[in-house]
């Protein structure tokens, strides 16, 4: 894998992927919302919208959380990955149509990579002894 031929740090990899990939979404979902008008699609583009700004105001303000001690890079990446996952979830939990590639096993599947962007975050956010 390229992150350890690189040398590259998982957390701040992981945080740019996201970030870096929350734009695209938004636009496919714009551009989905202009072709068919379709509610759906603009809704998930205000969503993608306010989980990109959200991501950089976690990145802004994560030093300042007192629960966070560590103050690692890495917080607004997995933030912003377990609400986009979560939101996920609970969409497919209500049955709302979404673009998925795995079929009803959606929420399961969303739902365990929440479980570990939070299991994640628990690991991150501890002070080395």
């Amino acid at each position: 894998m390229m992150i350890f031929k690189f040398k590259l740090r998982f957390y701040e990899t992981f945080e740019a992927l996201i970030l870096s990939g929350m734009p695209l979404i938004s636009l496919m979902f714009f551009k989905d919302s202009m072709n068919g008008s379709s509610l759906n699609s603009f809704l998930a583009f205000v969503g993608s919208l306010i989980l990109i700004f959200l991501s950089y105001w976690f990145d802004v303000n994560y030093r300042n959380f007192v629960w966070y001690k560590s103050g690692k890079i890495g917080f607004a990446g997995l933030t912003t990955a377990a609400l986009f996952f979560l939101a996920r979830t609970v969409i497919a939990i209500n049955g709302l149509t979404m673009i998925s590639f795995v079929g009803k096993i959606e929420a399961i599947i969303s739902g365990a990579v929440v479980l570990v962007c939070i299991g994640l975050l628990i690991n991150l956010g501890k002070e080395k002894e």
